[in-house]
């Protein structure tokens, strides 16, 4: 069962009997951004606002999940 930084609601990491949870929060990193082409390579660990904080700059945003839009930077 994967987790990332623990912002969900949903309880969507919960792992069950015989389940192993595997967590992703230290994969924080951004990989890369393409401004032109609106992509950004990133790792399952990043928060929602550190991506925005990251494309502000490029006028860009990404806002498919409003669930952690609050959930704070990290940096």
């Amino acid at each position: 069962m994967p987790r990332g930084a623990g912002s969900g609601l949903s309880g969507g990491a919960s792992a069950q009997e015989n389940q192993l949870v595997v967590s992703t929060e230290r994969l924080n990193h951004i990989l890369g951004v393409s401004p032109l082409d609106e992509v950004a390579v990133v790792e399952p660990g990043v928060i929602n606002a550190d991506l925005n904080t990251h494309l502000e700059p490029y006028g860009l945003f990404y806002a498919p999940d409003p669930a952690s839009f609050e959930i704070l930077n990290s940096g």
